[in-house]
């Protein structure tokens, strides 16, 4: 799927994810393949119109009619694309068809693919929506994986939603304390903290941010990142000491 990849290729596409899927090949977690891209590059295909996601989805069906295994990669990748084509209904709906017409059970990487639809949804980012999926992923007791955290960060970041940051963190901190949970990606932490930095009312939360950022570094901070926190940390000290002079 690399290069140009158009609709017209959407038989060829299906055809290499049905051998992967007779070989018992998982390209989620194939060492040298990155199944989140495939996916991603299948899903801005579908999302370009209405008859491509129609054209693979009955082509699944019918895979399924004939006895066959539906490659998980593609009903993930039409969950993703019916956000982006603002069909947030159109995409849980399928999620709900994984395992009453796919025979399918959900994985991390389907609920990825959710998160992935609510994030990049052009109607909005609903935080509430992905909180929730977090909260179901819990309860049917898949680990959230670097993946599923950088959409929470990037919608966190995105809409400048940060009241329930503080709970966010000391759950992610305890899931991996006690589950050996993973920690969101270095990449994702940097985001925040530069996120954070530009909202005075919520630059006092990188502190909350920074154990995480240290646990999960090798080493120290990079410059950039160090240059950006010592900053922070100047104007934060300039105005409370206004504040002290003002009383």
């Amino acid at each position: 799927m690399a290069g140009s990849t158009s609709a017209h290729d959407l038989p060829s596409i299906l055809e290499a994810l049905m051998e992967a899927e007779h070989s018992g090949i998982d390209l989620y977690s194939t060492e040298g393949v990155d199944g989140f891209l495939l996916q991603d590059k299948l899903s801005v295909i579908l999302s370009s119109s209405l008859r491509n996601m129609d054209e693979l989805y009955y082509a699944l069906v019918d895979i399924i009619r004939q006895d066959e295994a539906a490659p998980a990669l593609a009903v993930n990748a039409i969950i993703a694309a019916a956000g982006m084509n603002s069909q947030l209904d159109r995409a849980f709906a399928t999620m709900q068809e994984c395992s009453t017409l796919f025979n399918l059970t959900p994985t991390v990487d389907t609920y990825n693919a959710l998160l992935c639809a609510v994030a990049r949804s052009p109607d909005n980012c609903f935080m509430k929506t992905m909180l929730s999926l977090f909260e179901r992923m819990e309860d049917e007791d898949l680990q959230p994986n670097a993946i599923s955290y950088s959409f929470l960060i990037d919608a966190m970041i995105e809409l400048a939603h940060y009241q329930h940051l503080d709970d966010i963190l000391a759950h992610i901190t305890v899931r991996s304390d006690t589950h050996g949970s993973v920690l969101p990606p270095q990449k994702a932490l940097r985001r925040l903290v530069i996120g954070l930095a530009t909202h005075p009312k919520y630059c006092t939360k990188i502190d909350q941010v920074l154990p995480l950022l240290h646990r999960n570094a090798e080493g120290n901070l990079p410059a950039f990142l160090q240059r950006r926190l010592d900053t922070v940390t100047r104007q934060r000290e300039q105005a409370e000491l206004s504040e002290q002079e003002g009383e």
